[in-house]
């Protein structure tokens, strides 16, 4: 179970990454999604995926400067899988109107019950 705490954490460190990627492609630059979802799942795979460079060259540790450095360490205690973050999150972005969003999507194994591993 996601406390209400833990999914502020996700939102306030995966915040700037989105924006980023939103305020570009608004800007007309184009992306494809395997680009978008490796720097995504490298940004999601804190300490070591902050020190990857995204496709223009920018660190991408430089989108963590806004946050709390408490915040981010609180989104590294999550341990939360950089890549199954990444997919999930980008999955429920809609694209022409639909999203494969799915609430069923395990991100994080309690005790007992392993995360859904598998892409849908």
């Amino acid at each position: 179970v996601v406390s209400m705490a833990d999914a502020h954490v996700v939102r306030a460190y995966v915040g700037p990454f989105l924006e980023k990627m939103v305020k570009e492609l608004n800007e007309g630059h184009t992306k494809n999604l395997e680009h978008v979802y490796r720097n995504f799942s490298l940004y999601c795979s804190p300490p070591e995926g902050l020190y990857a460079l995204d496709g223009g060259g920018c660190v991408l540790k430089e989108l963590t400067n806004e946050l709390d450095e408490e915040e981010v360490e609180s989104f590294i205690k999550l341990d939360l899988s950089g890549a199954l973050l990444a997919d999930a999150l980008l999955s429920a972005l809609p694209h022409e109107g639909k999203s494969d969003h799915d609430p069923g999507r395990m991100l994080v194994g309690s005790a007992g019950t392993p995360p859904n591993d598998t892409v849908d």
